[in-house]
């Protein structure tokens, strides 16, 4: 049992950064292409996190939050209900 609870914290930890770089990089202004440049990710990397299809390793996600000036911690974190109300 221990290990579906890990599934579904991982999966939901995927669906938060997922929903949180997205609305970062809207409120910023920035394109993905533009995401994918300042973090030297790939961009197809950038959809498919947004996406949720992926969930990025430290160092990704360090540079996802350094090109969006946020944190890792505000990337992982519970969005609001409105932004889950709006991804459903």
């Amino acid at each position: 049992m221990r290990g579906m609870n890990t599934m579904l914290d991982d999966k939901t930890g995927t669906r938060n950064i997922a929903i949180n770089v997205q609305q970062r990089r809207i409120e910023k202004g920035m394109s993905r292409s533009e995401l994918a440049r300042r973090s030297g990710c790939n961009p197809v990397f950038i959809s498919t996190l947004e996406g949720g299809e992926v969930q990025p390793g430290a160092v990704r996600l360090k540079r996802v939050a350094d090109a969006l000036d946020t944190s890792t911690d505000a990337l992982m974190a519970q969005p609001s209900a409105r932004l889950l109300e709006k991804a459903c």
